[in-house]
Formats: structure tokens, C-alpha cells, sequence
């Protein structure tokens, strides 16, 4: 089977081929330089990196996370925009 995942948001999203899933794991084979082939696991979803059934469902939670990200930086734009007035409009007294 086919799992789609994502690493981070600047990443491009991977196919991999998966031989093994449990409700929480995934495995599949990794290649090393030697020719061997190893059987590896890793979680489905951590903070590095999640799986996802479909390219589709790895797209939207890129979107997601990357519509958050513009959300959170407009909402510091504001602070600092309203920071810079209050400054701005400090006037020293006599």
C-alpha cells in the first residue's frame, strides 16, 4: 500500500510504499547503501513528520497548517502595528 507523508511545511509531499500498519505505526522497507534491506517503523504522526492515506488528505494538512501559520503571523503584524503607535504617540511631560 501507498502512504503519503509530510515533513514539516517546506518539505514536498512522499509517496512510500508501506508493507506493514498497525493503528499507530507504520513500516517499510529501507534500502541501505549496502544493498541490505532493512524493515523500519515510524509512528504516523509526530511532531517531525504524519502519514496520510491519500496525496490529497497530505495537501489539506499542509494548507492547514500553513493557513495557521499566515493567521499567526497577521495576529503578530497587528500587536507589533499597535505597539508602534502607542510608541509613536508617547509625548514627554513637563
Amino acid at each position: 500500500m501507498i502512504k503519503y507523508k509530510t515533513t514539516g511545511l517546506n518539505w514536498p509531499i512522499e509517496a512510500v510504499k508501506i508493507v506493514r500498519e498497525s493503528e499507530k505505526s507504520v513500516w517499510y522497507e529501507n534500502i541501505l547503501g549496502s544493498g541490505c534491506v532493512r524493515l523500519d517503523q515510524e509512528r504516523k504522526v509526530s511532531d517531525y513528520h504524519q502519514y496520510h492515506d491519500t496525496w490529497q488528505d497530505a495537501k489539506d494538512y499542509l494548507l492547514g497548517r500553513a493557513r495557521q501559520k499566515v493567521e499567526s503571523a497577521r495576529a503578530r503584524l497587528v500587536d507589533a502595528e499597535d505597539t508602534l503607535s502607542k510608541i509613536e504617540a508617547l509625548r514627554q511631560y513637563k
